[in-house]
């Protein structure tokens, strides 16, 4: 049996008058809901006084299956035929998603821009042209789950053959000398480059104004154990670099070595930044751009960003980092950043890297932050999901679980998913956008919250969560007020 290893989201673009019909589907796709293949989103789940047509739109652009819920009303309304639809086709044209027409009621379709797509259900038989209904969407649902595993398998597949291909990489050679002065950085444990230098005549002097750097870059030699060749008291030297694109890290982009980055001065850190990113050492890079974020420095984050190579953009630990500026600036009051536009980074990285609770969780705060108070339990059900398997030794077999622990819990990830759940059902109550009873949902975010005390009441009080980049004012502010009640 096929198993799915992420959520993929399904889109509903329908007219209001085919409510009755598309709450029948959702029902008939409950199944892949609760088994984990798919989460739902359709223009009834945005909470009030939201916008809903930014809404719409950002989860259109997001989704990776797109269903037309076809009938003679969806094809007369503006919204439906002429925006909806056209987005959806051109992101399928695109190749970013995969529109699936499903034929409500009878109507002439023939000749539109869809017509050339698969049609559900079965023949492209209307639902309500059918004798028993259920059998309609019996058959649309076997159509959509078939898509899923279609979508997962191709993408398991694209990324088994990426890792072949970063194997077998043939070394390039690189050319610094046209680049201005700067330290040159030897990791002299373990480097993923070649690298030889062959110093010309040196300089008898340099400035003073780069004493400064100087210590600083010297100080974080010392710290790392790395061999320092200060450039600027040599003339350019002759870099050959063969860089071998370095593994994907196991991810510890929410973390990092305190120890190491504390005392460095900032600009010396960025520097160092900078200079591991063109060498291709991505682990070390994005280390020090992380110890950037956490000391708020989010100008030079953004700067060593900028150094990454090219081929490399779309790494989920990078993208990752790139969410992480957008979500410091967020948290500064910025109106150019959206939460929209972290979960677009972090929704990329999770698809990306399916088995990395540290992902699930940030996307599922960011989920909450945004509103979502559904997307935002399914992910963070997802990443303790993820974290259960993982302590699941081979002989064992990992069930979805997402209940409150019966005993306390030790790791800080599993600890923050569950926060992150009380905080979206707590959420979700007060907003009434879950499926469940209110006053259940509320009785469900305070268990949740309970359990996160009863096993670490220090670190989650509200000014110890203060000091944590993942959580806001916002939601520090919501947690506080979990334990009034």
């Amino acid at each position: 049996m096929f198993t799915p290893n992420k959520l993929i989201d399904v889109f509903f673009a329908y007219s209001r008058k085919d409510e009755e019909l598309r709450n029948e589907l959702e029902k008939h796709l409950s199944h892949l809901v609760r088994s984990g293949w798919i989460i739902g989103w359709h223009d009834r789940k945005i909470g009030a006084g939201e916008e809903w047509e930014s809404k719409i739109d950002d989860y259109l652009n997001r989704a990776d299956i797109i269903l037309l819920l076809i009938s003679a009303d969806f094809i007369a309304s503006d919204y439906c035929y002429g925006i909806e639809m056209e987005q959806a086709l051109i992101r399928h044209s695109a190749g970013d998603a995969h529109v699936i027409p499903v034929i409500l009621r009878p109507v002439d379709w023939e000749g539109t821009p869809f017509s050339h797509l698969q049609a559900l259900p079965k023949d492209a038989k209307p639902v309500t042209s059918w004798v028993n209904r259920d059998e309609a969407f019996v058959s649309i649902a076997q159509g959509i789950r078939a898509t899923v595993q279609e979508i997962l398998r191709s993408e398991e597949a694209h990324q088994q053959l990426q890792q072949t291909a970063s194997r077998s990489q043939v070394p390039l050679k690189k050319d610094y000398e046209a680049l201005p002065p700067e330290p040159v950085l030897i990791d002299a444990l373990e480097t993923t480059e070649a690298v030889s230098i062959e110093p010309e005549e040196e300089k008898n002097s340099f400035k003073p104004l780069m004493a400064g750097v100087y210590g600083s870059v010297v100080l974080l030699t010392a710290i790392l154990g790395l061999q320092f060749v200060p450039q600027w008291l040599k003339r350019q030297p002759s870099i050959t670099v063969s860089p071998v694109p370095s593994p994907i890290p196991t991810p510890s982009a929410t973390l990092f070595n305190a120890d190491v980055f504390g005392t460095v001065d900032t600009v010396a850190l960025t520097e160092v930044a900078i200079n591991r990113f063109s060498n291709n050492d991505l682990e070390m890079g994005q280390q020090a751009v992380t110890a950037l974020l956490e000391r708020g420095a989010v100008q030079e984050a953004v700067a060593a960003l900028e150094a990454v190579p090219k081929d490399y953009l779309e790494r989920p630990e990078i993208n990752f980092l790139r969410g992480r500026v957008g979500w410091e600036y967020l948290k500064r009051g910025d109106p150019d950043y959206s939460f929209g536009d972290v979960i677009r980074f972090w929704d990329r990285v999770v698809k990306a890297e399916p088995d990395v609770p540290q992902y699930q969780i940030a996307l599922g705060f960011a989920y909450y932050i945004d509103g979502n108070s559904e997307l935002a339990i399914a992910t963070l059900c997802q990443a303790l999901n993820t974290i259960q398997a993982q302590n699941t030794t081979n002989s064992q077999e990992s069930e979805s679980n997402c209940s409150v622990p019966a005993s306390p819990v030790t790791n800080e990830d599993e600890l923050n998913a569950i926060a992150g759940l009380a905080l979206a059902y707590k959420q979700g109550s007060e907003r009434g956008t879950l499926e469940a009873d209110p006053e259940a949902a509320m009785s469900q975010a305070l268990q949740f919250y309970q359990a996160v005390m009863g096993s670490d009441p220090v670190q989650f009080q509200p000014d110890q969560l203060d000091k944590t980049w993942l959580w806001t004012e916002s939601a520090v502010n919501e947690w506080r007020s979990l334990g009034t009640r």
